[in-house]
């Protein structure tokens, strides 16, 4: 039978309906609050959803919001739980995405009919889609492929710039591909110090920390300009990778060059003097990572400080400094090398 998710902060009615699905041969889950049901329904396999409208902290209408955002979950059919038979709540609910609504007090025929036709109805749509598909697995034999079936089949998301896409501890539900402007990833340490862990600019992947398992992400993503991206469930893509080996094998050889780069880094940033530090970061953003100029100048004197590990203001006297040395050019916030020599002779 189908697994059924009761979101509802009504301990006994939480506790009856409960008992009522079980005993028409239903798996039960239940949730006390709103995001302990978003948590639910991330984390398990369900069929349908009943919700109730009004709950603290997390209402309905946002456990409803934060599900349809989640292409595989979507899907799922959402029956809202509400205390009134006012219209104008009603029509909100649906308006939303609901499937169906349920008004309390409610008796269990109505219940159970309630269930079973919504139940019925996404069975039957369900298996129109997947006879449709013939189940065929997607072919994806290289990384440029893999930027266009993101193009293609992802969720296109625009983000200005300072908004946060995801943070810590939040399930990471979402693989990233940027098509336009610049991201960077982060931690705050206890002294809440801002640790740059990675920046990406456009054609780069990111938000993918695990091949075969569903986690938390580990660390904050936020864009330092306007960004466009297009996104797909990490389920579908840990798939992808499972049935393409080819693509994995490509993937793995960016991913171990990634992890040099960053040992490499880390080294520099615990042992190097301010001043190389500086010089090796303008390398890295004019180098390896092949900054345009007008990417470049969008990075802040902060973030680039971060980056190098040390304090902002110990950046701007070094790069003072190789400006007066004539090592470099600095107008605004764009950096230009003058001497590529000169700065790679600095220890």
């Amino acid at each position: 039978m189908a697994t059924i998710l009761i979101i509802e902060d009504d301990i006994c009615l939480r506790e009856n309906t409960g008992e009522i699905l079980e005993q028409a041969g239903y798996t039960v889950l239940m949730a006390n609050n709103g995001r302990e049901g978003i948590h639910l329904a991330l984390t398990k396999s369900i069929d349908l959803i009943l919700c109730d409208i009004v709950m603290p902290e997390v209402d309905g209408y946002s456990v409803l919001k934060e599900l349809s955002s989640v292409p595989e979950i979507r899907k799922i059919p959402f029956i809202f739980l509400t205390g009134k038979s006012d219209l104008k709540e009603i029509r909100t609910g649906m308006n939303l995405g609901a499937d169906d609504y349920i008004v309390k007090p409610f008796d269990e025929k109505e219940l159970l009919e309630t269930i079973a036709t919504r139940l019925s109805k996404f069975a039957i749509l369900n298996n129109a889609k997947t006879n449709n598909s013939k189940n065929k697995t997607v072919e994806i034999l290289n990384i440029k492929d893999f930027k266009k079936y993101f193009m293609e089949h992802g969720e296109h998301v625009s983000i200005t710039k300072n908004e946060t896409i995801y943070t810590e501890n939040q399930l990471a539900r979402s693989v990233y591909f940027l098509k336009k402007g610049l991201i960077k990833t982060f931690n705050i340490d206890e002294y809440g110090k801002e640790l740059i862990t990675g920046i990406y600019r456009k054609e780069g992947f990111f938000g993918l920390y695990s091949f075969n398992e569903l986690i938390s992400y580990p660390e904050r993503a936020l864009a330092i300009d306007s960004s466009k991206l297009f996104r797909l469930p990490v389920s579908f893509v840990q798939k992808v990778f499972k049935f393409n080996p080819q693509l994995t094998m490509e993937w793995a050889q960016d991913l171990s060059e990634d992890v040099i780069e960053l040992k490499n880094h880390l080294l520099q940033t615990a042992y190097s003097s301010v001043l190389k530090k500086t010089v090796n970061t303008i390398l890295d953003f004019s180098g390896k990572m092949h900054f345009e100029k007008e990417e470049l100048s969008k990075m802040s004197r902060g973030d680039l400080a971060s980056f190098a590990g040390i304090s902002k203001e110990s950046f701007i006297r070094c790069l003072s400094n190789l400006k007066n040395d004539g090592l470099i050019n600095v107008q605004g916030r764009n950096i230009e090398i003058l001497n590529m020599n000169g700065l790679k002779s600095i220890k």
